[in-house]
């Protein structure tokens, strides 16, 4: 699925997503970026970018989920 690159954490990335017509904010760990995993997601991504990502799971409750790059 397609994300949006909205900010970054000391370990990963915030990524907005739609799944199933609502939003979802998800968490791309660095170590999900990656193999070797990046010693920090701005290696990999870039704020404000549109890319493909793998959905690894998602709380539609909290509308919560984590994602990787494929």
């Amino acid at each position: 699925m397609d994300g949006t690159v909205r900010s970054f954490t000391s370990h990963g990335a915030v990524v907005d997503v739609r799944v199933n017509g609502a939003d979802v904010e998800c968490y791309a760990p660095t170590a999900l970026l990656g193999d070797p995993a990046p010693a920090r997601a701005r290696e990999v991504l870039t704020r404000g970018e549109v890319r493909r990502f793998r959905l690894i799971s998602v709380d539609p409750v909290r509308r919560i989920g984590e994602v990787g790059l494929p």
